[in-house]
Formats: C-alpha cells, sequence, structure tokens
C-alpha cells in the first residue's frame, strides 16, 4: 500500500509550484511590457486629462460665473479663463476690453505639451479648424471651445492621434467610446441603418 501512494504523489506539480509559476511568468510580463514604449498608454492618459480639465472648465464656469477657453495647438494645450484685467497676450477679439488668462489649477499646468508621438485636431460644428503653429506667446491664441457660466459650451470634436493611427476623440460630452469601422463608401448615418434595411 506505501508503494502505491508514493508513485501518484510524486506524479505531477502541487497546486503551490503552479501558482509560483504563474505568479513568476507574471511579474516577468509586466516587466517587460513597463519597458516597452506603449503609444496607446500615452493616448488613453492624455484623453483622460484633457476630458478632465474640460469637465472642470465646463464645471468652473458655471460656479464662478465665468467664462472659460481652450487655447490648443496641434502640439499643446492650455485652460484660460476671461476677464477685464490686462494680460500681456492682449485683448480679445471676441470681447472687446477683456483678456484671456491662463489658469493653473493643481496638476493641470498652465500649458499642456502633448508628448511627440501625439497630436490634436478640431472640429467645431462638424467642421475642421486649423491650428495655429506658431508658438509667439505674445500672439494671442483666442480659445475655440468656450464653456460659458449658463452651462452652455461649443460644440466641439477634439480628436488626440498618435503615429501609429490611432485616435481618441473628445466632445463636450466626454471621450467618445471606439467605433468599428464603417463601410467608406456610406454616410455615417447610413452605415448603421444600412444592414437592417438588408
Amino acid at each position: 500500500m506505501r508503494a502505491t501512494k508514493a508513485k501518484t504523489a510524486s506524479r505531477g506539480f502541487t497546486l503551490m509550484e503552479i501558482m509560483l509559476v504563474l505568479v513568476l511568468l507574471g511579474s516577468m510580463a509586466t516587466l517587460v511590457l513597463k519597458t516597452l514604449p506603449s503609444s496607446s498608454r500615452e493616448l488613453s492618459q492624455e484623453s483622460d486629462q484633457l476630458t478632465v480639465a474640460l469637465q472642470w472648465a465646463a464645471q468652473q464656469a458655471e460656479l464662478d460665473g465665468k467664462i472659460y477657453g481652450l487655447s490648443l495647438s496641434p502640439h499643446q494645450w492650455q485652460l484660460m479663463t476671461l476677464n477685464s484685467q490686462p494680460h500681456k497676450r492682449g485683448e480679445s477679439y471676441l470681447w472687446p476690453n477683456h483678456y484671456w488668462h491662463p489658469v493653473s489649477i493643481g496638476k493641470l499646468q498652465q500649458q499642456r505639451p502633448l508628448p511627440d508621438n501625439l497630436t490634436l485636431a478640431l472640429a467645431l460644428q462638424d467642421q475642421p479648424i486649423p491650428l495655429n503653429t506658431m508658438q509667439d506667446e505674445s500672439l494671442i491664441d483666442e480659445p475655440k471651445v468656450i464653456f460659458f457660466p449658463g452651462g452652455e459650451s461649443s460644440p466641439f470634436e477634439l480628436t488626440l492621434s498618435d503615429l501609429e493611427g490611432q485616435t481618441r476623440i473628445i466632445t463636450e460630452h466626454g471621450v467618445q467610446p471606439d467605433t468599428e469601422a464603417s463601410d467608406p463608401l456610406l454616410p455615417p448615418h447610413a452605415a448603421s441603418t444600412g444592414a437592417s434595411a438588408a
């Protein structure tokens, strides 16, 4: 009877040994993934950061009773607020005798440069808006995305893209979920109804 017990005990690995191997493999995989550059991780982090800043500006506009805006270029963005105090960047051309001032809140910097592999694009009311690529701070870049004290905002679509072609779309409602590729020959609304009509 003892001989059969010894044979069954040496047939395989114990649960503890298997778990130890899995933990070691998982740890090694995590270390390898953390050392690899991940543009999708950067894309996600930057879109989250921008979304939080936009939500903050919308809420703050209502709380403060002030106008807030987002000034941006293809490689950076900046939250601003409008008031009557003069500023070196010059007078707003939409609101005479008012000036845009950079906003600094906690970890949100006055200017937020994007990583080199990311770019921003803007569309207002489905029309692409060219972004100023000049880095001269003396030239005012009037914010194009505006948040008003009454809770209104300009309808916008910000597209954050990386060099691999991955994108995140941010609207006044937040980050849009990833959508499946549709038939490029059909308009967007027809692509979703085309399959049900067939």
